[in-house]
Parts: structure tokens; sequence; C-alpha cells
């Protein structure tokens, strides 16, 4: 059943803080990026669960999943009494290219409003676009700012997402790497706050090779950055869970 905030819990194993599942804030759906951005583009998380549709939210996706500003749902953290972690538009794109409109803008302005209007709240954004993140700086000190990589982009393409991400003033910044699907182009991570990694699921997903994560977790505690390992990529590597969370003592 949907809270009346509006605002979903969120079964994403990391979104969770002081023992509570994050909530899902789908105040932006939809995506229109093109493979050559997305390679899961068809086999995506967010389209899947937006094809299921939320509980009580039908009427925020649209059933092509092109992408959608929903203004009624602007204001629901600030109903969110209880310090949350929110996952800001997970089931969507908020920084497309194709989000540069008055609407668009209108919405993401308000949206960084409202992260500022709740410093309780922990905020989580991940983007394809980090670039475009840099257009609403500078972010709360309460806004997480991730940018999504495979592995399967060309390396110049992984290095310019993550300097892109870096280039953005305030908030913290961290990385999904998954569905893992290549080697990380990424040989240091300065400036990262946390690091999730996570494997393809549904039919015909891919089984990362164990050195693509082996290496990503070393980089990464080299730097004394914590990693999240999902369990399905622990389980099917055979390897101990490895939960770490920045948010969390």
């Amino acid at each position: 059943m949907t809270a009346p905030h509006c605002l979903n819990p969120s079964s994403i194993p990391y979104a969770v803080k002081d023992g509570r599942r994050g909530l899902l804030w789908a105040v932006v759906t939809g995506c229109a990026h093109g493979p050559d951005v997305c390679p899961t583009r068809d086999t995506c998380w967010a389209r899947t669960l937006a094809h299921r549709r939320l509980p009580g939210m039908k009427e925020h996706y649209n059933p092509d999943f092109s992408p959608r500003v929903n203004l009624d749902l602007l204001n629901a953290p600030c109903r969110v009494k209880r310090p949350a972690l929110i996952l800001v538009a997970f089931t969507g794109e908020l920084f497309g290219n194709w989000n540069n409109t008055l609407l668009g803008i209108h919405a993401t302005l308000g949206i960084q409003k409202v992260v500022e209007f709740c410093p309780q709240h922990t905020f989580l954004f991940l983007t394809k676009r980090p670039e475009n993140m840099a257009l609403y700086e500078p972010w709360p000190a309460n806004a997480w700012l991730g940018a999504s990589i495979t592995g399967a982009e060309p390396p110049e393409v992984q290095q310019a997402r993550y300097s892109h991400l870096l280039a953005v003033q305030g908030g913290h910044r961290w990385i999904s790497y998954e569905p893992t699907l290549g080697p990380l182009a990424l040989h240091e991570f300065p400036g990262l706050s946390f690091l999730v990694i996570g494997m393809q699921s549904g039919k015909g997903a891919v089984k990362p090779n164990p050195m693509w994560v082996a290496d990503a977790e070393a980089t990464a505690t080299e730097a004394g950055i914590p990693v999240y390992r999902k369990p399905d990529l622990s389980r099917a590597l055979g390897l101990s869970p490895r939960q770490e969370l920045p948010w969390t003592p």
C-alpha cells in the first residue's frame, strides 16, 4: 500500500538507513536513453518496475516509459517526519538531455529546493548524465550524487562520466557499478564516497568476471571508500557478504 506521502518503500538492498527501507520518490519517471548511453535499456530495472506499476502510482508512469514530470509529488518528502533515505527519480532519469525544457528545469529546481528544505533526509540521485547535474550546482550537503557505469561503455566514456561527476559542486559522490558488464576503467577514485557493485538480473543475465569485481573493490578499499556488493552478486561469485554503507555509523 502506498504511504500517505506517496513515497513507496524501496526493495533496493543498499537503500537502508537506521534499519528502515529507503523511499522511492517518483517525481520524475521514465527514460529516453538509447543503447549508446544505456547498454541495458531493454532490461532496465526501472523500466520493468514501471511496467508492473508501483501500488497506487499507475497515473505517474507513461505506458511506454517515456519521461514524465509529476509535480503533484514534488513536496512529498516534506510530509515524511522521521529522517529517511529518499531515492530521487530512481524509476526514471532526472538529468537526461530531454529534461532541459522549461518544465524539466522547473521540476529539477523544485527538487533541489525540497532537498535543501529537508536536511533531516538523505537524498540519493543516480544518472547516466552527470554533466547535467552541474546545471543546478551547488548541491546541498544531504544530496548524494551518483553516476551509473556498467563497464560495457568504452573506457573514455567511463572516464568522462566520472570526471563530470567529480566536477559537480556540493553534496557527496558515489558510483553504481551495475550491472557489471565489463571492467571498470577507473583505476583510482578521488572524491568518491561510496561504491555499489551489482550484477545483471533476469532472463539472459550476464555473470560478471570475478576479476572485474575484485579490481574495483581493491581500488575502493585502498582509498578507504565503503563498498556495497549486492547479495545476489556475492552468491553468484561465492563471496562473503560485503555491505558497507556510508550513512550508517
